[in-house]
């Protein structure tokens, strides 16, 4: 089974909604050959594997609702910053 990607899902949305759990999202990265953090285009064809909790996946298809969970450049702004959020030698440079 194949699926499309919708705009601002991740791989793990997918995995839920498809196989009913994060249980899939590992073998759905192996066998797309993609990493399990890797960002989706929208539109992009994603190959399922096999459901692990059919229930969860019958609740999205009765309801309709797709799980679009990904960062966007606008949720990044809304994070919090500052001196306070540093960490030594990752962000916060001492010369």
């Amino acid at each position: 089974m194949m699926t499309i990607a919708l705009a601002g899902q991740t791989l793990l949305d997918i995995a839920i909604v498809t196989a009913g759990g994060i249980e899939a999202l590992v073998d759905m990265a192996v066998v797309n050959g993609m990493a399990v953090t890797d960002d989706l285009r929208n539109g992009q064809k994603i190959v399922c594997t096999e459901v692990k909790k059919r229930n969860v996946v019958q609740l999205f298809n009765v309801s309709g609702q797709q799980p679009a969970t990904a960062m966007t450049a606008e949720d990044e702004e809304l994070l919090p910053g500052g001196i306070g959020y540093m960490a030594v030698g990752v962000d916060f440079v001492v010369s």
